[in-house]
């Protein structure tokens, strides 16, 4: 059984449902981690438990292996449509 995460996931979550989020914050509540920031550009499913699925990665991913990620960006990019692939590492982070 996983724990819940005590760091505010769930009020980001909604608040990050807003398609101007990532215009609007400069800095990710929700951390991966403690140094990875998480970003949301896109409403997620009905039904997905983005807590669920972070808790896990935190379990199963040791952090030395994310070192060289500074930041997970959720969300639908025409750059990964247009190469026809589901996520790409950038600039530091993944999409």
């Amino acid at each position: 059984m996983t724990q819940k995460r005590s760091d505010g996931l769930t009020e980001y979550i909604v608040k990050s449902s807003s398609a101007d989020f990532i215009n609007e914050m400069k800095t990710a509540q929700v951390r991966l981690h403690n140094h990875i920031d998480i970003y949301i550009k896109n409403s997620l499913p009905s039904g997905f438990d983005l807590e669920h699925v972070l808790t896990q990665i935190e379990q199963l991913i040791p952090p030395f292996l994310m070192m060289d990620i500074d930041a997970l960006i959720i969300g639908e990019f025409e750059m990964l449509k247009s190469r026809d692939v589901d996520a790409a590492y950038e600039d530091g982070a993944i999409y």
